[in-house]
């Protein structure tokens, strides 16, 4: 039973935890952010990433709404 209830524990906070996505796959729907042909509003990460493939900037939203916002330079966190 213990075992049972640890795996549950693990599964149920994996699953709220989110996910990441690359930006260009959200879509805003008067100030809503879906994921494309999605109905449910978005709660995860987007990235935004330079030409170079590197990061650029790292948003994270909750029921499609953003929550934070996190640009870098290069490799290195910008305030």
């Amino acid at each position: 039973m213990k075992k049972i209830l640890i795996i549950l524990i693990i599964s149920i906070s994996l699953t709220c935890y989110g996910k990441t996505i690359n930006r260009s796959y959200l879509q805003n729907r008067y100030g809503t952010f879906y994921e494309i042909d999605q109905k449910n509003p978005y709660t995860g990460e987007a990235t935004f990433y330079y030409e170079n493939g590197k990061v650029e900037l790292q948003e994270n939203y909750k029921n499609g709404k953003i929550k934070s916002k996190t640009k870098y330079k290069g490799e290195k966190e910008v305030d």
